[in-house]
């Protein structure tokens, strides 16, 4: 049986995961692993320090007093060097207090053979509190220029960290001062600033308050930090997934969890599983939130995934180091770990932040370069209208004036010639008219100014008007023009729109309809609502042309005259306002049918 190729993929996904992970974990143990290391007795036998930097040493020895612990170490040193501590402790150097210099949150200490020790020191290291980290991979030895060298790249790596989070907060603000409504860039700068003032929120905090000896130890303090994080990070996530887990917030399952770590905080090995539990399911419940964002944001889903797998990664492997588990070294401590970790959620909901505004200002973009398009098409339509209303108007304008002359001129003469001549006048000024009305009307619709009555109004009344109209649309035509209406219905609305809709839709056909051909109106009851078919027998609509044939302005005929092209639209308007579509089907050569759907008045249902 062969495995589906969803279930392929997913495999394939899981074992690149682990490819990953796993590459990302040997290359950190094999870094610190070859970071060079010298025993108490081979640091004695020195006479010049190592080429590659300063060394870690080992094999001093833990020493419990009571509730005081202690890390000796005893030096016979034929050179003068620096030590180094990353944290600041307590050293006591052949019994006195040594005097240190803080460099970087670490302390430096210079030991110098001389008459008075011989070159034999015996330091004593302690941390004021019941227990002290293992000591055996953190304590540094070399040169002074080599020891400087050291903290300048912990000190580089610290600023590249601030400024990449200082960076992120400043473009947020910005950001959020642009789009108010997007408030998720708050809580990222928050996140950002808490995150890059790792130190300066517990300063602030031993100044707040004094007496919380809790945050005295940097276990219990670590753990108050990560949760107070985990706090911004889930006001950030909630906007970009589901963040309830069983209909509970993650915060549920997260707080709880942190509370082992904070009661175990002086007993560094329980505190180290008690750690790694917290983060355990603090990373579970990240994983099936990720799992919750929507299909279509797929990419979100990847970068938040990639970014959870490499927090992951060198988060055990940073507790599992400071628990003295793996071998601690220079990337631990050269790299700050716990800097980079923390900023890696961050870098990635920026990422997602900058693809979302990209996406918003590239439709941005596409939409006024649409509506530039459309500007241009409608001011086109719109000179091609005016130049067509004039010329359709000085038609009928200048036949006024000709007939009129005629009949003035035949008044005396031929009385029964010059009446024809005014009826012909008359007609000439309805048409006129009705165009003038044509154009008001549409004015009125694109200001949304139609005021509709609600009336109920009889389709066979309507209809008979419409079809008994003698216009000129059909240009001296003749055509045989049927109405078939099965039963008589009614529809709510105004019968005078109603009345020019239907009748700007048959004129259509009148135009296009060749002499001796036929026009069709049937009505018929669908459901609840009239339908109303409109056929001709005429040239039809090309393919291309249907979907604008209800544009304002649109206007083609086979014979390549314009028109003003309103009379569709107008139709299409009124139609719609009273609830109603209109649509047309039609093969060049074949005539068109539209068809008109209104609802049935209360009385017909």
């Amino acid at each position: 049986m062969q495995a589906s190729p969803n279930i392929r993929s997913k495999i394939i996904s899981v074992l690149l995961i682990l490819a990953f992970a796993s590459a990302v974990f040997g290359a950190c143990y094999y870094y610190n692993i070859n970071t060079a290391r010298l025993s108490v007795r081979e640091i004695s036998e020195l006479t010049g320090f190592p080429e590659n930097g300063p060394v870690i040493i080992t094999g001093g020895e833990f020493i419990r007093e009571g509730d005081r612990e202690s890390y000796h170490l005893q030096l016979e040193l034929k050179i003068a060097g620096c030590l180094y501590l990353p944290r600041m402790f307590d050293i006591e150097i052949n019994g006195s207090p040594a005097a240190s210099e803080t460099v970087y949150r670490g302390g430096l200490f210079m030991l110098i053979p001389g008459s008075e020790n011989g070159g034999c020191f015996e330091i004593e290291i302690s941390s004021g509190h019941e227990h002290l980290p293992e000591l055996a991979s953190y304590i540094y030895f070399g040169s002074t220029s080599q020891i400087y060298e050291f903290i300048n790249s912990i000190t580089m790596c610290n600023y590249y960290l601030l400024g990449g989070c200082f960076a992120i907060m400043l473009a947020c603000v910005i950001l959020y001062v642009i789009k108010r409504n997007e408030r998720y860039l708050i809580w990222l700068a928050a996140l950002s600033f808490f995150s890059a003032s790792y130190y300066r929120v517990k300063e602030l905090l031993d100044i707040i308050v004094p007496n919380l000896r809790l945050l005295d130890d940097y276990n219990s303090y670590h753990v108050i930090n990560q949760v107070a994080i985990v706090c911004l990070q889930y006001k950030v996530m909630s906007y970009f997934m589901p963040v309830k887990l069983r209909g509970k917030s993650f915060l549920f399952y997260v707080i709880p969890a942190a509370i082992p770590a904070l009661l175990l905080y002086s007993n560094q090995t329980a505190y180290t599983f008690a750690l790694c539990f917290f983060y355990a399911v603090l990373y579970l419940c990240y994983m099936l939130c990720f799992l919750k964002i929507p299909p279509a944001e797929k990419t979100d889903r990847y970068v938040l995934f990639f970014a959870m797998i490499l927090t992951v990664v060198l988060r055990f492997f940073d507790i599992l180091c400071d628990g003295s588990m793996l071998p601690s070294g220079d990337v631990n401590l050269r790299f700050r770990l716990r800097g980079v970790i923390s900023i890696i959620f961050i870098v990635a909901f920026f990422v997602i932040v900058m693809k979302r505004f990209a996406q918003k200002f590239n439709e941005a973009d596409l939409l006024n370069i649409h509506l530039e398009e459309e500007s241009r098409r409608k001011a086109r339509e719109q000179t091609v209208f005016v130049r067509s209303m004039l010329h359709n108007l000085k038609t009928p304008v200048f036949s006024l004036s000709g007939y009129t002359d005629m009949a003035i001129r035949a008044l005396e003469k031929e009385p029964e010639q010059a009446l024809k001549y005014m009826q012909k006048t008359n007609e000439k000024a309805l048409l006129v008219g009705q165009m003038m009305d044509n154009i008001f009307l549409v004015t009125q619709i694109q200001s949304d100014m139609v005021m509709l009555q609600e009336v109920p109004v009889d389709l066979r009344s309507v209809l008979t008007t419409v079809t008994d109209s003698s216009t000129e649309a059909a240009g001296g035509k003749k055509h045989t023009e049927t109405l078939d209406i099965a039963e008589s219905l009614s529809v709510i609305g105004d019968p005078l729109y109603l009345q020019q809709a239907f009748q700007n839709i048959v004129d259509n056909a009148r135009i296009h309809t060749p002499e001796g051909g036929s026009i069709s109106i049937s009505v018929r009851r669908a459901a609840e609502q009239a339908e109303i078919k409109i056929s001709d027998s005429g040239c039809g609509i090309a393919e291309e042309d249907i979907e604008r044939v209800f544009d304002a302005y649109y206007s083609k005929h086979a014979d390549g005259k314009r028109s003003s092209g309103l009379g569709l639209y107008i139709s299409s308007e009124i139609i719609k306002r009273h609830k109603g579509s209109i649509s047309v089907t039609s093969e060049p050569g074949q005539g068109a049918c539209f068809t008109v759907q209104l609802p049935l008045s209360s009385e017909n249902i």
